[in-house]
């Protein structure tokens, strides 16, 4: 799973992460990108692999709450046990995106409806969610 801020404007914003993951865990393993947009091109292009089986990838996106989605999405990540590649980095998207520790994640299981992206079971950091917990309550 990979978590960014940033819009994925074509395919070649993406190539490295998604290389890193195919060469490494296989062409069978699935990728969920939840990204602030995927523009048309990139989204056609990554169709295109997924009906000739060449990839298995779905892409949401990120939650629209726009005064609280970086917070959101820092909370998405910190369930699943990631980080958020975000547009406050500075960095460009081909040069951030890489199959690194925290960048790139995986969840016991994602299900993904027309309406809702629901992550079941995520690798956690219990001691980050815990703080997330207590800010969240107020306590």
């Amino acid at each position: 799973m990979y978590i960014t801020d940033k819009t994925i404007t074509n395919l070649n914003d993406i190539m490295p992460l998604l290389s890193s993951v195919s060469s490494s865990q296989g062409s069978d393993t699935p990728l969920l990108i939840i990204a602030n947009d995927v523009n048309t091109e990139a989204l056609y292009t990554l169709i295109r692999n997924k009906l000739n089986g060449n990839l298995k990838v779905c892409c949401v996106n990120a939650p629209s709450f726009v005064n609280e989605k970086e917070t959101l999405l820092k909370d998405i990540a910190a369930y699943i046990g990631g980080s958020v590649d975000s547009v406050t980095s500075g960095t460009p998207l081909t040069k951030n995106v890489q199959l690194k520790e925290g960048v790139v994640v995986r969840a016991k299981r994602v299900v993904v409806t027309a309406d809702d992206t629901m992550i079941i079971v995520g690798y956690s950091n219990k001691e980050e969610l815990e703080i997330i917990i207590r800010i969240v309550t107020g306590e």
